[in-house]
Formats: structure tokens, sequence, C-alpha cells
């Protein structure tokens, strides 16, 4: 099966920690992408920065807690500080997601935040729910989910 190649623009922001440092590197964007584009290919899909890497100053935005409900407000702050006005992906890099232990990557509908230690794959994983992709789990014989993901078995 064939995919059709599309670019999908995307627009980097960065946190700020309070003194001026930026949480990432700014060094390491360009590979973190194009490894990141090692595994999209195969769904034919090619990430494209657009634009300079930009930067967000509010440390209050390094570290989110409650990731997953829905009426994160300090989550939907940072990402209604920026306007790709729909026509890029918005990828933030932030410090860490629900603490330390917390996940690498989130896909909230205004963007996707990255996790200071995440990689790669973790962009690729949450480009991929971007995409309409969900997060494929295994079930016991009764139908009950497991924790683990199908790639731990």
């Amino acid at each position: 099966m064939s995919c059709p190649a599309v670019d999908v623009p995307v627009t980097v922001w960065i946190v700020r920690k309070k003194d001026g440092d930026p949480i990432r590197p700014l060094a390491t964007i360009p590979g973190l992408l194009a490894d990141a584009n090692k595994i999209l290919w195969q769904r034919g899909l090619t990430l494209v920065r657009t634009g300079a890497v930009r930067y967000l100053n509010n440390d209050a935005w390094l570290n989110h807690t409650n990731v997953f409900s829905e009426t994160n407000a300090v989550m939907a702050a940072m990402m209604d500080s920026t306007n790709s006005m729909g026509k890029a992906v918005e990828l933030y890099f932030v410090n860490t997601l629900d603490g330390d232990n917390g996940p690498l990557g989130l896909r909230h509908p205004k963007g996707i935040a990255i996790a200071s230690g995440a990689g790669s794959r973790t962009i690729a994983h949450e480009v991929l729910h971007d995409c309409g992709l969900e997060d494929i789990y295994i079930a016991d014989g009764q139908g009950n989910p497991l924790l683990e993901q199908v790639s731990e078995q």
C-alpha cells in the first residue's frame, strides 16, 4: 500500500526558563524533526518547520499538571497565546507534563506539548494522534484492556 506524500507544516514553540534559557536547546530541533520524519515517512508524512523557532517567556508554562483534564486552563492559555490559524501543527516544548513520571508528549486540541526528556519518537507519536490515529492496546481474553501497548509485547 502506498501513501500519498503530505508535507505537514509545523510551528515550533519553546518555553524559556526564568533565566531566559530555552528548555530545549535550539540546535536540537532540526535533528528531532528529521528523526521524527524517519518514522512518519512510512505513512507518507513529512514535518516541515514553518519559519524560525519561537519562544514563550512564561515560566508558569514550564511544568504542566493535570494535563489530561479538558479544563486545563494553564495548557489552554499557553496554546491560546499563539496562533498559526490552523495552518500548522504547533509543537510546544515544555519541561514536564504531570511531573517527572508523566507522559513525554500530549496531543491537545490546540497543539502538541512535548516534555524536555522526549525525543523524535514522541513527536512522531503525537503528530499521528493529531492526524486522527489512536493508541492500540491489547486486551486479555475477556476484552479487558491491558496497560501495555502492542509494541511492548
